[in-house]
């Protein structure tokens, strides 16, 4: 029997840490020096720098014209990479005097559902692995694969074996997961952008799951999993021994069911909502930022920002939403924008989907706006993050709304009020930067229940992972939707969206070379005036922002891919993100 008593710490080591036998030497002797300290070690280790992307060239080489490999062959074959990693690692450990076991994935006892090339972790049974340890080896597994119900091998997609690491943490009750690669931790932003960006000492989980989710280094869903597990995770450099980011924190709410569970935890509701909508004839740098300074001055927080140029630049919408008290006061802020014209309403309501994972997991989106629309609730706006989904309804429908959400997912209701205004020192976190990106505008789509569904829907059956959603407010019976998708997405989501028969729009546009740029941080939520702060340090810099919007703790902005690198260092200068905390 295992003796739990003794530390365990699990770590993995990513492909370019063990790249070549030198490597792997080396990544061998600081196992070896953890060891020595008396813990028990379990190891994940990725495929060698390389080996994946030879895989895939060659089996693409082998059909040639005649189609594309088999997913479950494709598994197969991708799974070796990390089998070659593992075994040479414990022969690496061994040479320097431990006793040491590699396993597949399959004999630690990783158990997945059976998406090939995409699986999720269902279970792990750590018999075998327990065992090792209690015969006083180090126990290297192969990450990024496990075994399906039918018995087929399985991968994790690409960059999950940092969930093979902290899914096996978790199971084990590991006292950290350290996590090793190129980089010696978590900045503040991409310091190969941003040459000031700061090494973060500490972070906690929800920070780290947005950053992950917009492209920082880790995989979302190992944040997942160690927010919910309560799994402490260090980041660390594999080549110096210096101090790492430790991402951790009060853990999250959801079943610990490793990846196959249910993302919802509740479904949240807030009334007395407004929704004011701005109208300009033309689009320049410091529209959005002269009026959110306008909102801010008077005191009012504002919650639900979401904002679409033209293509081309032509016109801007911008909705947000504020407390139904406060009005009038931001319709006066609203009315100080030239050239535009303001419409608003004080009679609806926010209902949520919370909890971790939903945009990791595709299709609780569209589940959301489908159930909305088999009781005939009309979505006016919505916006999605790591953890909302948000749609403001009729306030006279959010109960029917909720009740039925509350049903679909098997998750309580609970009320909400207004975040409470309580100005931090550093609102933000970290930038997040995404340099490639498309943007899918459908434009002049009749607003009725179950359009959103009928768009959503497709993309998700077609594994299109949707981001920066935004819904202007209607106008003339008919509102525009955009969303951005990947680059080499944006032909298939145009295509899925055309093809949809039951919803009725006027075109669906492609906006090629676009960037999503993101300030993160829990403290945004209940510091008035940041939002107006992120538009108004692009507007100096000439930025104009084609997209915006805003979860709990985010803002996102989508510009031209040209403009990247300006917005992200004016924005870490902007929020003080170098000074030291």
């Amino acid at each position: 029997m295992t003796d739990r008593s003794r530390k365990l710490i699990v770590q993995k080591y990513g492909g370019s840490s063990v790249a070549d036998a030198e490597k792997v030497r080396a990544v061998a002797e600081r196992i070896c020096r953890t060891r020595a300290t008396g813990a028990d070690v379990v190891v994940t280790v990725s495929a060698m720098g390389g080996t994946t992307d030879e895989l895939i060239a060659l089996a693409n080489a082998v059909v040639g014209d005649r189609g594309t490999p088999a997913p479950r062959e494709m598994d197969t074959l991708l799974s070796t990479g990390e089998l070659v990693s593992a075994s040479l690692l414990a022969m690496a450990i061994r040479a320097q005097g431990h006793d040491v076991i590699s396993l597949s994935g399959i004999q630690a006892g990783i158990k997945t559902d059976s998406r090939h090339q995409s699986a999720r972790i269902a279970n792990i049974d750590p018999t075998r692995i327990y065992r090792e340890l209690d015969a006083g080896r180090v126990v290297v597994v192969a990450g990024f694969q496990g075994l399906s119900d039918s018995e087929d091998v399985t991968t994790l997609g690409r960059g999950a074996s940092d969930t093979t690491a902290v899914a096996l943490a978790a199971r084990l009750g590991a006292a950290r997961c350290e996590i090793y690669t190129d980089v010696d931790g978590i900045y503040t932003t991409d310091p190969r952008i941003v040459p000031e960006a700061r090494k973060l000492t500490e972070i906690d989980y929800g920070d780290m799951l947005e950053l992950a989710s917009l492209g920082a280094k880790m995989n979302p869903r190992s944040i997942e999993l160690g927010a919910i597990y309560g799994v402490p995770i260090l980041v660390a450099s594999t080549f110096d021994d210096l101090p790492g980011t430790l991402i951790h924190g009060e853990s999250l709410k959801g079943s610990r069911a490793m990846e196959i569970r249910n993302a919802v935890t509740a479904v949240e509701v807030e009334r007395d909502v407004a929704e004011i909508s701005l109208r300009t004839t033309v689009s320049r740098p410091g529209t959005s930022a002269a009026l959110f300074e306008s909102v801010a001055a008077r005191g009012i927080n504002v919650d639900v920002i979401l904002a679409n140029d033209a293509l081309g630049g032509d016109a801007s919408d911008i909705t947000f939403t504020v407390a139904a008290k406060d009005l009038e006061n931001a319709i006066s802020a609203a009315g100080e924008t030239p050239d535009a014209t303001v419409e608003s309403r004080s009679d609806l309501a926010k209902v949520s989907i919370v909890g971790t994972g939903m945009q990791n997991s595709p299709g609780y989106a569209a589940r959301m706006f489908r159930t909305l629309s088999s009781y005939g609730v009309n979505i006016h706006l919505m916006a999605t993050a790591e953890v909302h989904i948000t749609c403001v309804v009729d306030e006279v429908a959010v109960d029917e709304a909720a009740a039925a959400l509350s049903h679909e997912f098997d998750a309580p209701i609970i009320e909400s009020d207004p975040p409470v205004v309580d100005a931090a020192e550093y609102p933000v976190t970290g930038l997040a930067i995404a340099p490639s990106a498309a943007r899918i505008t459908v434009r002049g789509v009749v607003d009725r229940p179950g359009v959103a569904a009928g768009i959503f829907e497709p993309l998700a059956d077609a594994g299109i992972s949707v981001d920066v959603l935004v819904q202007t407010s209607a106008s003339d019976g008919r509102t525009d939707m955009a969303f951005t998708v990947e680059e080499d997405e944006a032909v298939r989501a145009r295509q899925t969206v055309e093809a949809q028969r039951d919803v009725e729009l006027n075109e669906v546009l492609v906006d090629l070379n676009m960037a999503k740029v993101s300030v993160v941080g829990s403290g945004l939520q209940s510091t008035p005036g940041q939002a107006a702060k992120m538009f108004r340090t692009m507007a100096n810099v000439g930025i104009n922002i084609r997209s915006i919007t805003t979860a709990d703790i985010r803002i996102t902005c989508l510009v031209d891919s040209d403009d990247v690198s300006a917005s992200a260092r004016a924005l870490h200068a902007a929020f003080n993100l170098a000074d030291p905390r």
